[in-house]
């Protein structure tokens, strides 16, 4: 299927050296690579067009990133127990983050010289187990340890890509919330409960796709809209149950009814499974794009969850980004990237995971405010270094010109790290999410893979949820209702669907009681699965409006249920 953008000519019909599926390459693909090219010594470098199609680009950056699994180890700096991604059982120097943020140790203590008898990748990997790794990404925040990729927060609790929120829970992308519980990518919502991509929502339950909605349950592509229940499809309305108005006076005892005769989440899951009418992408102010939930974006294509970017491709989680490719990140203020993860506020970078404020560097880990490096883990404040030792401009250049010729040689030049290399097994990674694969098949690729201990670790017995009436004082009396919350706050539970044990924090329980809503039976893991897969695939497909017929490019299958309609269609219907 030759999806491309329609100012772009295909130049290159190539197929990818692992699923050998064919993938193109065009005009301005080739312009991009050109000027992401390093200069040496006034000598441009040439960077080719990729080996690896779009997806098997995406596997390789999403191999290099645990988000998930944390584990308890010891800080190889102080001896403390700490929080980190990386098990016990991997042999890094890894210290904790409060730690490895200190000017007490130099990354230059584990500079090497070039090996031109050996591989760079083989080399870079010996430096990555030498120089010490941050144990978990958690800027300046409170009481909030169990939280990765996470900055500014407050009492939240394995909540990942979560910033500037208090009182969250279970949940990832969350950015500037309150009081929410097992979500997805959701932003200015507050009092919130198993939503997907919801924006500025408050007290939410049971939703996807949804802005400015309030006091609603199971509500899909809503608009304004509040006092609402299971309903798709509407803007600016209120008083709805299954799109049929009700009179306001009626609207609370008839939710009750199905409420107590059904589980939410039975609904919900009846909900998710009608065919519904659903826009070809999830789009607002974004012209000229190919991808989905893209935001006032431009000419970008092959391009998911991102805001206010320009000329960018094959990207996810990106904002405010120039010109970049194939890149994974929620930072800002980028341009000129390209296989990168996690890379923010830096131009001209190629291959970077976990880098800010960079600028003309290649293979590069977790440095920040460096020009022109190659190879280097965790520098600050330099110029002109090469694995982590420094030279001279002049030395500089042409020994990475040298390094690059010898990385042509080898099959190297041109090509992210590749998975062999990643610190973590397969299955801990979001590359899994995306691309699962069993541990057999990882192992004949020879990608490390984790053995799943938490199933196996608890021997004891199992604590079965009551009814959440039983936990409210105001129902059943403080004594009855304290003692059931002791048992549950101390008890184990069973996950219904994978086995793993799960606890019940006080948190989260005072929030089911709040807003009658029943302990969860599944495990967080399983829960924020069943998420995922809710959310279409970051693939494009083609098929027919299913209103207008003519032929429209979508992220849902040719086997997926919904009424598919192009743009023009869906605001005719709808609005």
């Amino acid at each position: 299927m030759k999806i491309i953008l329609p100012w772009e000519k295909i130049i290159e019909t190539k197929k990818c050296r692992i699923s050998w599926q064919e993938f193109f390459v065009t005009d301005k693909d080739l312009e991009f690579y050109d000027k992401i090219s390093p200069v040496f010594a006034g000598k441009k470098y040439h960077i080719a067009s990729p080996t690896l199609s779009p997806e098997e680009r995406q596997r390789r950056r999403f191999a290099f990133r645990n988000e998930r699994k944390l584990y308890h180890r010891k800080c190889d700096k102080t001896g403390n127990q700490i929080i980190s991604i990386y098990s016990p059982d991997k042999p890094y120097t890894v210290y904790d983050h409060r730690v490895w943020w200190w000017d007490e140790w130099s990354a230059f203590d584990y500079g090497r010289k070039f090996d031109f008898n050996r591989n760079f990748f083989e080399q870079f990997d010996e430096l990555m187990h030498r120089v010490p790794l941050l144990s978990i990404y958690n800027l300046d925040s409170e009481n909030s340890d169990y939280t990765n990729f996470a900055g500014y927060n407050k009492n939240c609790y394995l909540a990942f890509w979560c910033f500037n929120s208090e009182n969250c829970l279970y949940g990832k992308w969350i950015s500037k919330c309150r009081n929410c519980i097992d979500v997805f990518f959701i932003n200015d919502a507050e009092k919130c409960y198993e939503v997907i991509n919801c924006q500025r929502c408050y007290d939410l339950k049971y939703s996807k796709n949804c802005a400015d909605c309030r006091e609603s349950w199971l509500l899909r592509n809503c608009r304004n809209c509040d006092h609402c229940f299971g309903s798709d499809n509407q803007v600016g309305k209120s008083y709805l149950i299954f799109n049929k108005p009700v009179p306001k006076e009626k609207y609370d005892a008839e939710i009750q009814k199905y409420l107590k005769q059904y589980r939410p989440e039975n609904i919900y899951n009846q909900f998710l499974s009608r065919s519904i009418l659903e826009k070809n992408f999830t789009n607002s102010g974004s012209d000229g794009c190919i991808g989905d939930l893209l935001n006032n974006c431009s000419n970008c294509f092959m391009s998911y969850n991102s805001t206010n970017s320009v000329d960018c491709k094959f990207n996810d989680g990106i904002k405010f980004w120039k010109s970049s490719y194939d890149t994974i990140g929620n930072n800002i203020d980028s341009e000129f990237l390209c296989e990168c993860l996690g890379v923010g506020k830096s131009s001209n970078i190629f291959s970077a995971i976990g880098s800010e404020h960079c600028a003309f560097s290649l293979y590069t880990l977790y440095s920040q405010n460096v020009t022109d490096t190659f190879g280097c883990i965790w520098l600050k404040k330099w110029t002109n270094c090469i694995l982590n030792t420094a030279y001279s401009k002049q030395e500089y250049e042409t020994l990475a010109w040298n390094i690059a010729e010898h990385m042509k040689a080898t099959g190297e030049w041109g090509e992210f790290f590749p998975i062999e290399i990643s610190p973590f097994g397969y299955n801990e990674t979001v590359a899994q999410e995306y691309f699962p694969l069993s541990e057999e098949e990882s192992k004949t690729r020879q990608w490390k893979w984790k053995e799943d201990e938490e199933t196996s670790s608890y021997h004891g017995e199992y604590y079965e949820p009551k009814s959440i009436d039983e936990y409210d004082e105001k129902i059943v009396g403080y004594e009855t209702a304290q003692k059931n919350i002791d048992e549950a706050l101390s008890g184990i539970m069973k996950c219904r669907v994978t086995g793993k044990p799960f606890k019940i924090i006080k948190q989260e329980l005072g929030f089911y009681i709040e807003n009658n809503i029943s302990l969860p039976v599944t495990h967080p893991d399983e829960r924020h699965r069943k998420r995922f897969h809710q959310c279409n695939q970051r693939k494009l497909f083609e098929k027919s409006c299913a209103k207008c017929s003519k032929q429209i490019i979508t992220t849902y299958s040719p086997e997926s249920l919904e009424k598919v309609v192009c743009e023009e269609c869906y605001r005719k219907l709808v609005y």
